[in-house]
Parts: C-alpha cells; sequence; structure tokens
C-alpha cells in the first residue's frame, strides 16, 4: 500500500534512525533543522508508530496553527491506522487549546474551549490509569494518542490528574446513586441548574429524572431512577427531548476549569485564609495544587515544536500580555522549560531554517524540501492573485517531476479536497503531453 512503503521509507532513512537513536538515549533536546511546519503532523504520527509507550505532543504557536496540525494529523492517521481508529471512542489524536482569555479580561473561556481541554485530560488520564495499574500486559494501551497543542495552553495551569478524578464520575446504569445529592455535587463542579437542558454545563431534576449536559458529550444524557437506582442512561435531542438510543453509562466531568481552579486560590489578608467560594468546594480538592498537561503523560514523554522560532516569540509574546505578573495559573517562559527538564520530557526543535546559533545542541537534518522552493523567484508576495499562481506553480512543479518519471503521491484531508485536486490537474492537461496522474 501507498501509506505502508512511504511510512517505512521515511523511516528507514539516515537521519530517522539518528533520530530514534537520540531520543532513546534520552537526550533532552534535538534540532531538526530544515524541516517545514507542513512536515511535523507526519513526524508526530511516525513517531507514536515507532516509540511505544511515549506520549507525542505537536505544538503550534497559536490556535489558527494548531488547528491546522490537527487536522493533518487526523489525516496521517487515517492512512496509517485500522480503520476502528476513526471512532470517537479511540480517537488517536486530541486537541488541547489555550484558554484564550486573559486573567485581566474578566470573563470565562468558551464552553467548547473548555470540552476540548477536559475531554483531552480525561482520554489521557484514562489511558495513563490502564497503562501503569494494569497487571495484564494485553490489557495496556500500546499506542498512545497524539496530543496537538500551542504553546500558550503550555503555559498554563489545568486540574492534576487527582483532582480530576475527584471531580469526575461515571454513571451506570443499575448503580446506585441517590439523585439530590447527584445534583449537589453537579453544582459544586459549575453545572447550572436550569428548567430545561438546552446548553452544555446545564442540568434539571424532575422527579426521577435527570437530565445532564456533559461538556465532553456531543448529546446532553437523560438519567432515570427508581427511587436511587440508575434505570436507565439515554442520550436526548435538545430540541425536541426526544431519545437518540440508550447508554450503558456516563462520564461526568466538571462544567468549568478556571473559576474553579481560582476558588481554591489562598488570598493573604492578614492572615491567610480561603475565599468564600472556596468553602463551595469539598476539602479534599481544595488540598491539591494546581496541575498541568505535563503531569497526564506516560513515564516517557516527546514535544514537537513544530516551528522553534515562531513558538519561542508567541510564548514571550504571551507573558507580555500577562504584564509579567506572577499568577498561579501560568508558568513563565522559564517556569515551563525547568519544569520539562525535571520531568525529562524531551524537546524537538523543528525549524525551517539551519540556524547556527543551535550548533551546540543535537542535529538530525532530514534535508525535507517545501515545494516552494521549486517556485520562481520573481513572484512578488504583493500580487493580487498569489494564492492562484502558487497553486499553478505547485501544479507545475508536479508535473515536471511525473515527466522526469518520479512518482509523485499527494495526500489530501478529505474526498472534497481529492476531487477538487483532480478535478484542477485534468484542466492543466489540457493542451499538454498526457501523462500519469499522480497517485491521492
Amino acid at each position: 500500500m501507498i501509506q505502508t512503503d512511504l511510512i517505512e521509507k521515511f523511516a528507514e532513512l539516515p537521519a530517522f534512525l539518528s533520530l530514534l537513536e537520540k531520543l532513546e538515549k534520552r537526550e533532552p533536546v534535538v534540532f531538526l533543522p530544515n524541516i517545514p511546519i507542513q512536515v511535523t503532523p507526519f513526524l508526530a504520527v511516525l513517531l507514536q508508530k515507532k516509540l511505544s509507550g511515549s506520549t507525542i505532543v505537536l505544538v503550534a504557536d497559536g490556535l489558527k496553527t494548531q488547528d491546522r496540525l490537527h487536522r493533518d494529523v487526523e489525516t496521517w492517521l487515517c492512512y496509517f491506522s485500522p480503520l476502528n481508529h476513526s471512532e470517537p471512542e479511540t480517537e488517536q489524536s486530541l486537541f488541547f487549546p489555550s484558554w484564550g482569555v486573559l486573567p485581566q479580561d474578566y470573563k470565562l473561556p468558551h464552553v467548547d474551549v473548555l470540552a476540548d481541554r477536559l475531554n483531552s485530560l480525561s482520554k489521557l488520564l484514562h489511558q495513563k490509569n490502564q497503562n501503569c495499574n494494569s497487571n495484564n500486559h494485553s490489557d495496556r494501551i500500546h499506542e498512545n494518542r497524539i496530543v496537538v497543542s500551542s504553546i500558550q495552553a503550555l503555559l498554563e495551569r489545568t486540574f492534576s490528574p487527582e483532582e480530576l478524578s475527584l471531580r469526575t464520575k461515571l454513571i451506570t446504569t443499575n448503580d446506585t446513586a441517590d439523585p439530590l445529592q447527584l445534583i449537589e455535587w453537579l453544582d459544586k463542579q459549575a453545572y447550572d441548574p436550569v428548567a430545561k437542558v438546552t446548553q452544555k454545563g446545564e442540568f434539571a431534576l424532575r422527579g426521577g429524572i435527570l437530565d445532564v449536559y456533559p461538556l465532553t458529550s456531543p448529546w446532553p444524557i437523560r438519567i432515570e431512577f427508581f427511587g436511587n437506582q440508575v434505570e436507565s442512561i439515554r442520550e436526548f435531542d435538545p430540541y425536541d427531548q426526544r431519545s437518540r438510543g440508550d447508554k450503558n453509562e456516563v462520564l461526568l466531568t466538571p462544567a468549568g476549569e478556571p473559576g474553579l481552579l481560582r476558588r481554591k486560590i489562598i488570598i493573604p489578608s492578614g492572615e491567610q485564609k480561603h475565599t468564600k467560594q472556596a468553602k463551595d468546594v469539598n476539602d479534599e480538592c481544595l488540598n491539591l495544587p494546581p496541575g498541568h498537561l505535563s503531569d497526564y503523560f506516560c513515564p516517557q514523554a516527546v514535544l514537537i515544536f513544530s516551528s522553534y522560532e515562531e513558538i519561542e516569540e508567541a510564548a514571550l509574546n504571551f507573558s507580555e500580555k500577562l504584564n509579567n505578573l506572577p499568577d498561579p495559573l501560568y508558568l513563565t517562559h522559564d517556569q515551563f522549560f525547568e519544569m520539562l527538564n525535571q520531568k525529562g520530557i524531551q524537546i524537538i526543535q523543528c525549524s525551517e531554517l539551519d540556524n547556527s546559533t543551535h550548533t551546540n545542541i543535537n542535529k538530525c537534518d532530514f534535508q525535507v524540501e517545501n515545494i516552494e522552493h521549486y517556485f520562481p523567484t520573481n513572484i512578488s508576495v504583493t500580487e493580487k492573485n498569489l494564492p492562484e499562481i502558487r497553486q499553478q506553480e505547485a501544479l507545475e512543479q508536479i508535473h515536471r517531476w511525473l515527466r522526469q518519471g518520479n512518482k509523485v503521491t499527494v495526500f489530501c484531508n478529505n474526498e472534497g479536497e481529492k476531487s477538487r485536486f483532480l478535478e484542477i490537474w485534468s484542466e492543466l492537461q489540457t493542451g499538454k503531453t498526457l501523462i500519469q496522474s499522480p497517485e491521492t
């Protein structure tokens, strides 16, 4: 198959074998010059296949780049993974975004941002617990998920694994649970009581029926009780209230994150005491300090900085936006890298440049070329139709490669992109000598 041949050929490159050797020797930092950012998702998937038991984290310089890298990671996983990995329950790539708000903004992150973060943390915690606590080798998850994040998200705190476990509750059918105690617990996890559930983070109790919309669930959940026994669990449509199917269990995660974390902050005022809001949180969580995404990693973890120079600049800009004031929910640039060093988390610094400032760092030069290197140098960035010009030049270069007898494979994110590419390619062939199309 195309994908099998490609991954095996790339894995046999001397530069990649050298990279694996340095990672196995636990080198703290490895520098990869001449690596276009478009290559880093492929590199992340390849390392996931070759480094069994390691957590791979692909880091972007911001949300826009993170979203693009995540789509590319999913594309490569689709090519290189079994079909069942496309199911939501076994998703292999996780999207961990930044809150997108600053302390001085005095507002909470969007609910979808919190949903992505809590979904990632829950999946990583389950994976870590299954790998660390299982005595049966066959029960362990050998192929860890890839986490796609941003440097801003990595400078933010989150729940520790211990606190997330306390703030998470698994409800199963035929389970015993007091509905009144359950809604009290939901209230402490920042869920809002309403008359009718329509939005994530809401709950409503009517007699022996509890409707709740967990942040990590695509649909709200209806739990029916008979006394203190859970009779049924169903997903339902929030608009017409019709059932969408039965479930055997539902995982209830917190409905908030930074707000719950700030409730625990000790404020000095003469003598240290908890805020009024903090008294509403159970004592077990009060005594736990904030955690970090890295607390959920496997013992061996690798961070891939997709574009090291841009990430460094983004980290410094983020610190400036915080006015360089110490905040218990944020890490400084230096604190972050010191933490990585203490935990033994390895870093791969990718750069499109061959920066001479990295002469003292372990290097692995893949010599991967961007197709833009073949474009004419007289293309002006001020051209109004620059995207069309770049597209035309890329297709012309593919045509030249094929005419020279090279094999060209084009990977598309979805069937729509594939159809559009073949349509444009057929237009390019008009008036030219007909040659074989690239494999897609």
